[in-house]
């Protein structure tokens, strides 16, 4: 360096200052750099070849100056103004994981009473603080919360560890936890194995240099735990990365890896066969059914499939858990390992998974045939499809924010008018959009198999028939209007007697906060430099702040006061609320969950149906109409399943009116008049059976016995039967192969006329009937053959037999039941593609 310097100036000049301090600059970094190389290393060599039990021996080279009589006297204040009066003792331990011996917490506090003797102290039972199974490197812990909250609340003056490690396991936890300890709290620590003791002057290097060997040996203990698996892994052995369908056994002989008292044996792969035909029926499900994946999810639930073994009991199968075991290579033999690692954030603690490279992990691929569960034909129809999947997820996601179309978490700006406010009275779920087109809202639970609501509410039907029945409230029903104005008027009246209390109120606690400051600050004053002060001064301007704030709001709460409601006045606000529910936005959707809170859904069933339908309860108060006129958010607690003081229940059945109880009236008014069915058919526009039907109907919901209709004047008949009319047509048509069905369609008849239209045609031409039976058999090997083939249900029914797909679905059954197989799921026939 000083030759440099010499080179660059004059003959005669002298190195100008900046040249000086650039050099001083110099070496005070290299001074810097050698001190951290030395402890560095210095902790490595203890940690690699020096036990434990020799650390104070070693480190008896550093100084220490101090007394804890010093310490003491320094102390004495402290104690007196907590009351103590002397010093009191208090001990933390812990131990890592649950491998280890919970004995552990016992002999580290031995050891902590018996160096507490020496000073003396007792420790007292309620400040041993204590963590078990729980690692060090997480700042955040139960017994080192409540040690740290105790140590704030000057409960104890004194702390006894086994070792730094017990406190933290990284430098940047346990360095910033010892300095707040000695500087905030005023705690003395001691570490009993390490001969730490903050009593003593200098005590921070030694505790840096025990923080960096604590530190270090965690990186040790990783590499040496990470060389050993990776060693099982290229023998081919099991490190216990099994998966859903595996499991992993020893192998039979004296135990190789693990000698001693916890000597274990080498272990194997093995299939688990109840779990591989789940992971083959999930497969067949995905790939040749072509069954969703939310399909999938739910029939696993339901069926009470089991699950991997690193789930818990409770849980059940998700979309997640699906995808994930369709992606596995394992299935087709492929074991990776070591794709990705942990990188722990060393001063939250949180772990976070990072890949690998590949050429790294590449070397740890197993290529385990025997293992095999899937064929690769299947798994590779299964990736394609994900792919495809995916694909589509990802078009449908926004450029700039990557969330899907029409995903909104935001409450105050929410996407439809219902969002969040539908639940389940089975399990308490909030309904989700879904269904075709997304024009219906339903139970999450249910697709998971979790819950027995699987009826979908139409939300078109749901928004119109709940805003007709609050519009209808809040406009047309006067005594409600009433209901309302008299809140109105309450409310008013509290807001006049409630602000200037609130105002004097945070006035005064104003003047007592200014008070304070001024106190605090006539200490920092007078030259008393404590943090606990400074922190108390910093809290109280905050406050202060906060009152001057909310000071200003009843202000100008009090300025603004609204005028007094009139009638006139709660009409116009209640038509301009209604204007708001009217309208398609976000507003509308604040504005009516500000009136009904939460909907609560339940499945219903109507007479003579065999679909349920849902019906909905909630309940609407006067109190939260006027906060809604007011602008406020609703504060009322009553649930939708009961009514409050002043608040009524109100149950919608979200279905459409029945027009049979309509039509049915009309039918026996015209009924009454004597015409014939027929003759009511022809006026109605309907079937004669349709007209029987509602005749019986009527009679039946109105709790009737159905009269006897024997002297009903009779349909004349036409001159020529329909079955004669279309029999050279329908003949024709059948020798061409078009089934009975497909005729009877065309002509508006039923399958039994077009075989009765066959049969009159052979019959008047002296033929021989056909037997039917030979063409339904010579039809269902058709069938049978094109399924085999690969052709859909949908496909056979519509371009080969021209039937339709349940006669096709019959037919199949057929089949498979003559030849005593056993036939594929009902459902799988509906959604089976080439």
């Amino acid at each position: 360096m000083s030759s440099v310097n010499n080179q660059s100036r004059l003959p005669g000049q002298f190195p100008s200052p900046v040249q000086q301090t650039s050099k001083r600059l110099v070496v005070s970094e290299l001074c810097l750099l050698w001190v951290l190389s030395g402890c560095i290393g210095l902790s490595v060599i203890l940690a690699l070849h020096f036990p434990r039990s020799k650390m104070p021996e070693l480190l008896a080279f550093l100084p220490a100056a101090g007394s804890p009589r010093r310490y003491a006297r320094s102390r004495g204040s402290r104690a007196g103004e907590s009351g103590l009066g002397h010093d009191v003792g208090a001990s933390y331990s812990r131990y890592s994981s649950d491998n280890q011996d919970s004995k552990s917490i016992v002999d580290q506090q031995r050891e902590c009473h018996d160096r507490a003797a020496k000073e003396p102290l007792e420790i007292a039972r309620e400040l041993e603080f204590f963590d078990e199974a729980v690692s060090g490197t997480k700042p955040s812990r139960i017994g080192f919360d409540r040690m740290m909250e105790a140590a704030k609340q000057r409960a104890f003056s004194v702390l006894f560890i086994y070792d730094i490690g017990r406190l933290a396991r990284e430098s940047v936890i346990s360095m910033p936890t010892l300095k707040t300890l000695v500087y905030v709290h005023k705690v003395r620590v001691i570490s009993v194995t390490e001969g730490l003791d903050t009593a003593q002057e200098g005590w921070e290097v030694l505790a840096t240099i025990l923080c960096l060997h604590h530190e270090r040996y965690l990186f040790y203990l990783a590499k040496n735990v990470f060389r050993g698996q990776e060693g099982t892994v290229l023998d081919g052995l099991s490190v216990g990365d099994h998966c859903f369908g595996y499991d992993s056994v020893p192998i039979e002989g004296p135990p190789k890896r693990r000698r001693g008292r916890n000597g274990r044996s080498e272990k194997k792969y093995v299939i688990i066969e109840t779990e591989a035909d789940w992971v083959r029926r999930i497969f067949y499900w995905f790939v040749r059914d072509h069954q969703p994946i939310q399909w999938i999810v739910r029939e696993l639930n339901r069926l009470g499939a089991p699950k991997d073994h690193r789930h818990g009991k409770n849980t059940k199968w998700g979309r997640a858990g699906v995808i994930a075991l369709l992606r596995r290579e394992k299935y087709v033999g492929i074991w990776p390992w070591g794709v990705t690692k942990n990188c722990r954030n060393p001063i939250t603690g949180q772990i976070a998974k990072e890949l690998r490279p590949r050429e790294e992990c590449g070397k740890w691929l197993r290529h385990l045939p025997e293992l095999r569960i899937v064929d690769d034909e299947t798994f590779a129809a299964a990736q394609r499809i994900l792919d495809q999947n995916a694909e589509r997820i990802a078009a449908c996601r926004e450029e700039s924010t990557g969330r899907l179309r029409g995903s909104s978490k935001d409450s105050a700006t929410p996407r439809h008018l219902l969002q969040g406010r539908i639940r389940c009275a089975v399990c308490a779920s909030a309904f989700h959009v879904g269904g075709l087109h997304a024009k219906y809202l339903i139970c999450p639970a249910f697709r998971r198999g979790l819950c027995s609501c699987r009826t979908m509410l139409p939300r078109d039907l749901a928004e119109r028939l709940i805003l007709e029945e609050v519009g209808r409230r809040i406009l047309s029903d006067k005594p409600w209007r009433r209901a309302v104005h008299e809140q109105a008027l309450q409310a008013w009246n509290d807001f006049a007697s409630t602000i200037p209390s609130e105002l004097s109120s945070a006035e005064n606690r104003l003047a007592e906060v200014e008070q304070r400051i001024a106190r605090l600050v006539d200490k920092v004053e007078d030259g008393l430099e404590d943090p606990d002060i400074k922190a108390r001064l910093a809290q109280r301007r905050n406050e202060r702040q906060q009152l001057e704030r909310n000071i200003g709001r009843l202000q100008n709460a009090a300025s603004n006061r609204p005028r007094k409601p009139t009638p006139e006045w709660v009409d116009e606000q209640l038509k301009n609320l209604h204007e708001v529910l009217a309208s398609d936005g976000p507003a509308a959707a604040v504005a009516l969950g500000n009136l009904i809170g939460k909907v609560v859904v339940s499945e219903a069933m109507r007479p003579g149906r065999m679909r349920p339908f849902l019906r909905g309860e909630f309940a609407l108060h006067p109190r939260s109409v006027v906060d809604a006129v007011n602008g406020n958010e609703s504060q009322t607690t009553e649930t939708a399943s009961g009514q409050g003081d002043s608040g009524d229940r109100i149950v919608i059945d979200f279905a459409e009116p029945d027009p049979k109880y309509e039509m049915s009236d009309e039918v026996k008014q015209l009924s009454d008049t004597g015409l014939a069915n027929w003759e009511i058919a022809e006026q109605l526009q309907v079937s004669p059976s349709r007209v029987t039907f509602l005749y019986n109907f009527w009679h039946e919901r109105s709790g009737m016995p159905v009269p006897e209709r024997k002297n009903r004047p009779k349909r004349k008949r036409r001159e020529t039967p329909l079955y004669k009319r279309i029999a050279d047509e329908a003949k024709q048509r059948w020798d061409k192969g078009d089934s009975e069905s497909e005729i009877g369609r065309d002509f508006e008849t039923t399958q039994a006329t077009v075989r009765k239209s066959i049969e009159w045609w052979h019959t008047s031409r002296d033929l021989p009937v056909p037997k039917f039976a030979d063409r339904r058999a010579g039809q269902v090997e058709l069938a049978a053959s094109l399924y085999q083939a690969g052709f859909t249900v949908a496909e056979i029914a519509k371009n080969k037999l021209k039937v339709t797909i349940t006669t096709v679905r019959k037919m199949l059954d057929e089949w498979f039941a003559s030849k005593g197989e056993i036939r594929p799921d009902g459902r799988s026939l509906r959604r089976r593609s080439a």
